[in-house]
């Protein structure tokens, strides 16, 4: 059996409220206290195994990856590393622990350095652990032409590059430590058709040469099923279903999975096997409703929904967080 390589238990993150009012499920008018960003979120990354996180926007799949990698202090849960829990580290552990544990943001402009030349954006987390200036200029000088760009680049400040060789060097430094794991946050959402295929295609070719381990965050269901071996699937800072990628998306169990890849374009939607229709908008992540989270949008809703959250639990190949699923497939 594969090693686990991450382990996540019962995770929350909570932000304050800033002031504000809302009404509540019976039209009462409350104040807002705290946005459940990520609300009790558990899952296994095993070695050798990509991970996808899909959902709509605003549904916390950012949230999690940066309480992932510690960059959001967590309000509750534990996350482990190769069984070692990491949410109470102290700043020089986990200073050692980061070359790692490495992440590419969803916007390349914002996240590198303006006033830096490429050759110190890339070389920066790499001088943090090793001292001789020699061997860093010789690794960035590898790892710039291992994602696509040539040497002249590293004299260049990001500005004068394209959004697709910006994403490269966000990349190159992400990966220049040689981490065990990487999280893509909605890496190709900024870049054309083409440059995305590319990107993709350049990840999946690093990770076969340094063995590194993805989690694949992205509202794009096709990316994430080209990156990933499972899926998660997210609903209001929750996790609602998990599974092999290929099963999930042909045989979708839980309401709302269902709703996402019914919203996969197709050249021949007649082809589609299912198609719901979504019953209103997404509730507040301040006030979240009680039972199911995702009933008052669920068709199947029945009364048990509204009074009783389900917990993930197994049905067949996968699991899922749905008190109807063995109603539902009878359906």
């Amino acid at each position: 059996m594969a090693k686990v390589l991450l382990r996540v238990e019962n995770l929350k993150k909570y932000f304050p409220a800033k002031g504000g009012l809302f009404y509540t499920e019976k039209g009462i008018l409350a104040k807002a206290s705290v946005i459940h960003a990520v609300d009790d979120v558990s899952f296994n990354l095993f070695e050798n195994e990509n991970l996808g996180i899909v959902g709509e926007s605003g549904c916390g799949k950012s949230t999690l990856a940066a309480t992932i990698l510690l960059l959001y202090k967590p309000t509750f849960g534990k996350i482990y590393f190769y069984d070692k829990e990491i949410t109470q580290l102290s700043s020089e552990e986990l200073r050692r622990l980061r070359p790692k544990l490495q992440m590419v943001f969803q916007d390349p402009y914002s996240s590198l350095n303006p006033r830096m030349r490429v050759k110190d954006i890339v070389a920066e987390p790499l001088s943090l652990i090793e001292k001789n200036k020699y061997n860093v200029t010789q690794k960035v000088r590898e790892i710039i032409v291992k994602v696509g760009l040539r040497e002249e680049h590293l004299e260049r400040y990001p500005h004068e590059l394209s959004a697709g060789q910006r994403q490269r060097v966000a990349i190159a430094r992400s990966i220049i430590t040689n981490p065990k794991l990487v999280i893509l946050d909605e890496p190709t959402s900024a870049l054309d058709v083409s440059t995305q295929a590319q990107i993709l295609n350049l990840l999946k070719d690093l990770q076969k040469e340094y063995g590194m381990n993805y989690i694949s965050i992205s509202h794009n269901i096709s990316v994430v099923s080209y990156m990933s071996d499972r899926i998660a699937v997210m609903y209001l800072g929750k996790i609602v279903e998990i599974g092999k990628t290929e099963d999930l998306i042909i045989r979708p169990k839980h309401p709302y999975t269902k709703i996402l890849m019914g919203s996969i374009p197709l050249p021949d939607p007649k082809r589609r096997d299912y198609m719901m229709e979504v019953i209103g908008e997404t509730p507040s992540p301040v006030n979240i409703p009680t039972g199911c989270r995702f009933h008052p949008r669920c068709p199947y809703a029945k009364e048990i929904c509204k009074v009783s959250e389900p917990n993930l639990r197994e049905i067949e190949d996968r699991l899922v967080a749905c008190h109807l699923v063995e109603e539902i497939e009878k359906s």
